[in-house]
């Protein structure tokens, strides 16, 4: 992001604190997030927790994706160092909330043998990401696509969650229910037939994220290189 910030005619010093306002907005997202996650909402849902977690995850997602396939409009010091704080504001939940939520869906149980298998798709996803990012750049010219291809990915993430729709039930009904079905499968009210497994929604948003994080930062190092070097 710094090089990108250098390559639009940023001096180094500019390029530097656009990554400040990155980690500056994504320290006060956690905090943020970690606040509201925890409390009701004034909505029609915002009684459950839960669901409310949920939103907020697939909601932050989805916009920083957005405003991550936009990077190519930023022309300017202003409008990337805004770039880069929301991106990393939005980015925050993604950090806080997925353990929470792999809780809220199978259970405190089951948090260990998931989290493992969300740590092996991210891995996938790292290894995937680079040589992605590399051959657009290579093809294009320029790091544009990269970041608008990021973006997509981002945004992907975010909506594959939400294909599970939860209108009428709470997490906790989900899990209730779980336990009383005699067939051990997972299901609520108004499910859809292209509704995933919880574990298997997160297992994927892990692994497109972490291939679109990775594009950012072997972009970023590709051009810190090339400045520098």
């Amino acid at each position: 992001m710094p090089s990108h910030a250098t390559s639009l005619g940023l001096t180094p010093t500019q390029s530097a604190s656009v990554i400040s306002a990155f980690g500056i907005m994504n320290t006060v997202g956690r905090i943020l997030v970690g606040l509201i996650s925890d409390r009701k909402l004034p909505c029609k849902y915002g009684k459950d927790r839960a669901l409310n977690r949920l939103w907020i995850y697939v909601s932050s997602l989805s916009l920083c994706g957005l405003l991550t396939a936009g990077v190519l409009f930023c022309d300017g010091y202003i409008t990337l160092a805004m770039y880069s704080g929301l991106f990393g504001l939005t980015l925050s939940s993604y950090v806080c909330l997925t353990s929470v939520l792999l809780v809220d869906l199978i259970g405190i149980e089951k948090l260990t043998n998931a989290f493992g298998l969300i740590l092996l798709f991210q891995g996938i996803g790292t290894v995937i990401g680079p040589p992605i990012s590399g051959q657009l750049a290579d093809l294009t010219g320029s790091y544009d696509m990269s970041f608008v291809f990021c973006g997509v990915a981002l945004l992907i993430s975010g909506l594959i969650l939400n294909t599970g729709r939860f209108p009428d039930a709470t997490f906790i009904n989900i899990q209730r229910s779980r336990e009383i079905n005699d067939t051990g499968r997972w299901h609520t009210r108004n499910r859809h037939w292209y509704s995933f497994h919880p574990v298997v929604t997160i297992l994927l948003i892990r692994t497109i994220f972490a291939s679109a994080y990775q594009l950012i930062n072997y972009t970023t190092s590709k051009l810190i290189v090339k400045m520098w070097l």
